[in-house]
């Protein structure tokens, strides 16, 4: 059997055990409802976090965006029958793959923890892109002569 992707706590992945799927979670989760896709669903999520923690499944990208894509908003954990305590998993799962993940770019860190969390910083720091889409000038600037190309990937988008 290979290697597990993540390894949980024992409390935790009993916990993901307890699930019963039985769809009742399904109406109550926002994103299954606008994509209709299972493993957007708590039951999905649930199956594939006990799939990397029992080594089924690595952890790819697409593992990483389904479980990304929950809100957290626990309307699940309402409806369930069997009192899954999913955020915990979720929560868990999360910080594990996290962990498998190398570190960010030194770059990014610092414009997550000294400009995105400060409004006033944040604002000014965007000042001079909203002036260039203003002038008409972003497009070409930054697209059309590559300069694109110079910003992390994380943030070219």
């Amino acid at each position: 059997m290979p290697e597990p992707a993540i390894h949980l706590d024992p409390k935790t992945y009993a916990r993901g055990l307890a699930c019963v799927h039985c769809g009742l979670c399904l109406p109550a989760c926002p994103t299954y409802v606008t994509t209709g896709q299972e493993a957007d669903s708590p039951r999905g999520r649930i199956q594939l976090m006990l799939g990397l923690a029992d080594g089924k499944i690595e952890a790819n990208d697409v593992v990483r965006d389904h479980l990304n894509l929950c809100l957290d908003c626990r309307g699940c954990e309402t409806a369930c029958p069997s009192g899954v305590i999913y955020h915990e998993l979720l929560e868990e799962s999360r910080a594990r793959l996290a962990e498998t993940q190398p570190p960010p770019n030194k770059l990014l860190r610092w414009i997550f923890f000294h400009i995105l969390v400060k409004p006033t910083r944040l604002k000014l720091s965007l000042l001079p892109v909203r002036l260039l889409q203003k002038i008409g000038v972003y497009n070409f600037l930054l697209h059309k002569s590559g300069l694109i190309y110079a910003l992390p990937p994380q943030l070219r988008g």
